[in-house]
């Protein structure tokens, strides 16, 4: 699909639970101006994420789907910064892949809407 993306969701559950483990579902996006553009309908039961001011990491992981708390320390450490407590899943995107040292790694950005 043009103008199409791979989506990444990380719980919220899974970022309040005890331990080091992340529940990491994967889909595929698009943003609201594309959908517009491309006259496309979408059921209700596909997930939305809403526009806005984004705080995102960008992180290269050859793994990203067994990504843990200990990868994404540093937005973690920055939603403590901000005295923000998680209220919704981490979204982004994997938005690149590529060869590296005779392995795939992957291009991710994860982050979380910032609060008005």
């Amino acid at each position: 699909m043009p103008f199409s993306y791979i989506a990444i969701r990380v719980s919220l559950e899974s970022l309040l639970a005890p331990g080091d483990n992340l529940d990491i579902s994967i889909g595929l996006g698009i943003l609201e101006q594309n959908r517009a553009k491309l006259a496309l309908e979408l059921p209700p039961e596909i997930p939305r994420s809403p526009g806005g001011s984004k705080v995102n990491l960008l992180m290269e992981l050859a793994a990203p789907f067994s990504m843990t708390k200990r990868d994404i320390a540093p937005l973690l450490e920055e939603l403590r910064r901000r005295d923000q407590i998680p209220c919704s899943d981490l979204v982004g995107r994997i938005f690149i892949s590529y060869m590296k040292d005779h392995s795939f790694v992957h291009g991710v950005a994860l982050g979380f809407f910032e609060e008005e």
